[in-house]
């Protein structure tokens, strides 16, 4: 955030230095991240048997490479979570607020964030062949 605001007092939403525009870096950061690691600990225990993985999502081939899968996943949830997200801020906001009121919106933000990317990266993960990776 310190990067995005600077030394600012109050915290606008719209502009160069706005609260809006830091949700597309948060966004994709914390969804490359989410994808990233647990998929190389999900498959990681894959290959060492310590859990088993499930075949009941079809279609996910092309989401093999961890790379390409973080990627897509990301833009994809900075495009449609980062939207939606400034859309609500910008329905209850009430004018430029300090950095510790917007902190807790950042915080439950990324968390939402992490979950769902998570939740989407291990199911995927744990669907796909192990002899195939």
């Amino acid at each position: 955030m310190a990067l995005v605001f600077g030394k600012q007092d109050r915290i606008k939403l719209w502009g160069p230095h706005g609260l809006a525009l830091d949700f597309a870096p948060q966004t994709f950061v914390i969804t490359l991240m989410s994808v990233l690691i647990p998929t190389a600990i999900a498959r990681r225990r894959l290959r060492m048997r310590i859990i088993v993985g499930y075949t009941d999502v079809q279609g996910t081939g092309w989401l093999r490479n961890m790379w390409w899968r973080a990627l897509l996943i990301a833009v994809a949830l900075t495009a449609t979570l980062g939207t939606a997200f400034v859309g609500v801020v910008a329905a209850i906001w009430k004018g430029p607020v300090g950095f510790w009121t917007a902190f807790p919106f950042k915080l439950l933000y990324g968390a939402l964030v992490a979950l769902i990317a998570t939740s989407l990266s291990l199911r995927i993960a744990l669907s796909q062949d192990e002899g195939k990776r």
